[in-house]
């Protein structure tokens, strides 16, 4: 009779004292007690750690990766115009000089912020064409024992990789731009052991390092560009 009295004064009580979320005072509810279903409801969150992207955010998060995938394309169309013997060797080393060039150009006079030291960007390119010049022969001879079947598939495996951990401008841990660019450039070392010229694999192998080295600073100069034009 007396834990029925009881229990009917805390019934009568908690209805008059609201439950608090607080440790450091009792009050007469259960300890597992949470409020009522209404104010459970309320407390609820969802998708705290949820990004909302606006219609263009995500066309350009979608154009860097079309832009990665293409400079893939654009390597291995260009080495199998090369490798069947459709593509000059002077005709690819001329628009590979000029487009640097202009893409430079751009780089000094709109890009950077600070003064361009072009003497010492000039000494750069001259040490970097004397060491990959010296150095390609042993590059292209370096596979020659592996059959061709395997080494395109090596290449595409790699290329792969490059696309799986390329910076996107997503902050993930699974992104690596130096592994990325290894990947990217040893995919281009794979297919110059099946090229029979020395000149053409050296112009080949500048393109792929250009390629998956400077143009990450355009492609993001770009989007910076035209997410403030179009944001």
């Amino acid at each position: 009779m007396h834990r029925k009295q009881t229990g009917r004064r805390r019934r009568h009580f908690s209805e008059k004292v609201p439950w608090e979320k607080i440790l450091y005072r009792k009050q007469p509810y259960p300890d597992n007690y949470s409020g009522d279903d209404e104010q459970f409801l309320c407390e609820l969150r969802k998708n705290l750690s949820a990004v909302k992207y606006t219609y263009w955010e995500a066309v350009f998060g979608v154009a860097r990766l079309v832009f990665h995938l293409n400079l893939i394309v654009l390597l291995n169309i260009v080495f199998e115009y090369v490798f069947t013997d459709k593509l000059d060797v002077g005709v690819l080393a001329t628009a590979l000089i000029l487009s640097s060039l202009f893409l430079y150009v751009i780089y000094a006079y709109v890009m950077s912020e600070i003064n361009v030291d072009f003497l010492d960007h000039f000494y750069t390119v001259i040490v970097l064409i004397l060491f990959g010049y010296a150095t390609t022969p042993a590059i292209r001879t370096l596979t020659d024992t592996i059959s061709t079947d395997t080494i395109f598939a090596l290449s595409y495996i790699t290329a792969l990789i490059s696309c799986v951990f390329h910076d996107y401008g997503i902050n993930a841990p699974i992104v690596s731009y130096q592994l990325s660019v290894s990947s990217g450039l040893s995919s281009a070392v794979f297919l110059l052991s099946r090229l029979s010229s020395n000149d053409m694999a050296f112009v080949m192998l500048s393109m792929a390092f250009a390629l998956h080295a400077f143009t990450p600073f355009f492609r993001t100069f770009k989007g910076i560009f035209f997410s403030r034009v179009m944001l």
